[in-house]
């Protein structure tokens, strides 16, 4: 047992000593998680798009006022159109919306009032925010105008045969002009967007400590202690190599905790979380990074090349980023990519630990399915340590 915290000693104090080794494990993830909060955690995306108002009465102004409101949209005044299209081209503004010269005089004297919306093309997002928020803005607009409508109206309207009240006309220009309504309700109460959820990102880098800090680093640090021959010192020890292998395991659940916390500690100071906290959390992460130090162990273990080593984990890690929920939610994925996405163990903790966060109920499943992982993954390395130890 000495001999063991030993080992797990000194990789913790070799660890403490490489300045590359902290600035990958902790610096690194640390800038990560500060871009992530920068980018992300804001106050939301915002675009900016051109307006060139033609018109001079009230019914225009209303109109780039609210878009002023939407807090996504933000209008630039344009009065030349070739001005406008040019920082349309140079990627200055998304969009440019033109208001005619008899938009106000039409919306008064019923007549269909047209908006024209010029955009760039070729940037599905920009294009369907843009397109979503105008549709709530003229959206709001007719139902103020229809009320405005009705308000000049007298309650009771008699025709030849019948008779109608202006509940009744109401009722009827809705209908003329939402003839389908679709109503979206959520089922989960508190907030899930990925981006405005700002609890999502502890899972996030959680997850990414698991492939990085474990997977990657764990195997460089193999490859590293093999071609400086430190490894074979250390085999030479009267120590047994499966307690070398589970004092390297233990130095290396060490570092990468530090990491972890270091991680949690930046998100929470910036970003300022609600937060959930889960009893399963801990477990959970414990077993994403057994799992990330089991693969990279037994990846380090079973290539022939030790050179290829490094290079191999990292694009692996690099390809776990985009299956995982790290860069996009899972679901945007094709059928068939999104079925091996839930096959990765990586894929269960991210998902699991932003549930937990954000206080929805979660089984004790995806803490099996890591523990599993771990335990294959683990029983994998430590039987082929001996034969990967002993090559020269």
């Amino acid at each position: 047992m000495n001999a063991l915290l030993h080992v797990a000693k000194k990789d913790v104090l070799i660890f403490l000593r490489s300045k590359s080794a902290l600035f990958w494990t902790i610096g690194f993830p640390a800038f990560i998680a500060l871009f992530f909060s920068a980018i992300f955690g804001g106050q939301g995306v915002t675009i900016t798009v051109g307006v060139i108002n033609n018109d001079v009465g009230d019914m225009s102004t209303y109109v780039v006022r609210a878009l002023n409101l939407t807090n996504v949209l933000r209008p630039e005044n344009y009065t030349s159109l070739s001005e406008a299209l040019s920082d349309l081209r140079s990627h200055k503004i998304a969009a440019v919306i033109l208001i005619p010269e008899n938009f106000t005089k039409c919306t008064k004297y019923g007549e269909i009032a047209h908006i024209k919306v010029l955009m760039r093309g070729g940037d599905f997002q920009v294009e369907s925010m843009i397109r979503g928020v105008l549709s709530e803005v003229i959206d709001e607009f007719a139902s103020r105008y229809r009320a405005a409508t009705l308000a000049h109206m007298p309650p009771m309207m008699r025709f030849e045969n019948f008779t109608v009240t202006r509940e009744q006309v109401a009722k009827y220009m809705e209908l003329a002009a939402e003839p389908i309504n679709v109503t979206y309700e959520g089922v989960i109460v508190k907030e899930t967007n990925l981006w405005s959820n700002k609890a999502h990102w502890i899972a996030v880098m959680i997850g990414y400590s698991f492939i990085f800090s474990g997977m990657v680093t764990c195997a460089d640090k193999m490859v590293e202690e093999r071609t400086k021959k430190v490894l074979k010192r250390i085999v030479s020890s009267p120590v047994s190599r499966k307690s070398i292998l589970i004092g390297k395991l233990l130095g290396s659940l060490a570092i990468l905790t530090i990491s972890q916390l270091v991680l949690v500690a930046v998100i929470l100071a910036i970003l300022r979380p609600e937060v959930t906290w889960n009893p399963l959390v801990i477990p959970l992460i414990i077993a994403g990074d057994l799992t990330g130090m089991g693969i990279g162990m037994a990846v380090a273990e079973l290539a022939r090349d030790t050179e290829a080593i490094s290079g191999i984990v990292t694009a692996v890690g690099i390809m776990l980023q985009f299956f995982t929920g790290i860069y996009f939610p899972v679901d945007f994925l094709p059928n068939g990519m999104r079925t091996v996405a839930e096959l990765i163990p990586f894929t269960k903790a991210v998902e699991a630990l932003d549930r937990m966060l954000q206080g929805v109920a979660v089984s004790v499943s995806p803490v099996i399915y890591l523990s599993v992982w771990a335990a294959v993954m683990l029983a994998a390395s430590i039987a082929l340590f001996p034969r990967w130890a002993g090559q020269d």
